[in-house]
């Protein structure tokens, strides 16, 4: 299962990234973050997404516009899916996903039809 997050508005509407167990990942304008955001309101170092556990926790970084989650500014927040984040004039949708378990199932071989499954009678 991993955090998926699609930008749905500001200049970089239609990118997309994933936040995997474990991981911290920066949003911002940095030239340095693996998912840079060209949103010139957007500071260089805006907020932190980190997947602790089985939640992901959003932490404004004390950047001046702020971060908001749903209409409101927070500080810190746990992620819900369908909460949508706002940071600079850029908004992003938060979900939960396990389509690498899903792909992963789908590619298993199928048993030939005259081969019976282990234990079978």
């Amino acid at each position: 299962m991993f955090g998926y997050f699609r930008v749905i508005a500001g200049p970089d509407k239609g990118q997309s990234f994933s936040v995997v167990r474990g991981q911290t990942l920066i949003l911002g304008r940095a030239e340095y973050l693996p998912f840079r955001l060209r949103d010139p309101y957007v500071t260089r170092k805006h907020c932190e997404l980190q997947f602790q556990g089985n939640v992901i926790l959003l932490a404004d970084s004390g950047s001046a516009s702020g971060t908001r989650v749903n209409g409101e500014r927070v500080t810190q927040q746990q992620l819900q899916a369908g909460d949508i984040i706002e940071v600079g004039q850029t908004r992003l949708s938060f979900q939960w996903s396990d389509a690498d378990e899903q792909s992963t199932e789908s590619q298993m071989p199928a048993l030939p039809p005259d081969t019976e499954a282990p234990g079978a009678p």
